[in-house]
């Protein structure tokens, strides 16, 4: 995940440079002051975008710790023997993987 924020860190901020340098070339005519605009205008939307992607994963974990787990799944054994809780682990593993690749006859 920690990729994925410096992607929207990055994105975000090359929008807000874009965009204040567009809009400082068509208010001022000077390069020069429409760089120094477009450089605080991508500090300013950087810095929005990681306040934002902190809300989204905020919200995702959130939204991951409503759902409460069934008792059931925590009874498969009785007992707290490491062999019978590794088996009945095992077996639920086997049963819910997908293929990764399928074979071609």
């Amino acid at each position: 995940m920690n990729n994925d924020a410096k992607f929207f860190f990055c994105l975000s901020g090359f929008i807000g440079f874009v965009l204040f340098f567009m809009l400082g070339i068509i208010i001022t005519n000077d390069l020069l002051t429409a760089l120094v605009q477009s450089s605080f205008g991508c500090l300013f939307f950087a810095v929005c975008g990681r306040i934002l992607l902190s809300f989204i994963l905020n919200g995702n974990i959130v939204d991951s710790n409503t759902n409460p787990i069934d008792p059931r799944d925590l009874s498969l054994s009785t007992e707290n023997d490491p062999t019978n809780l590794a088996t009945a682990a095992m077996n639920e593993a086997s049963t819910t993987a997908n293929r990764m690749v399928d074979a071609q006859v």
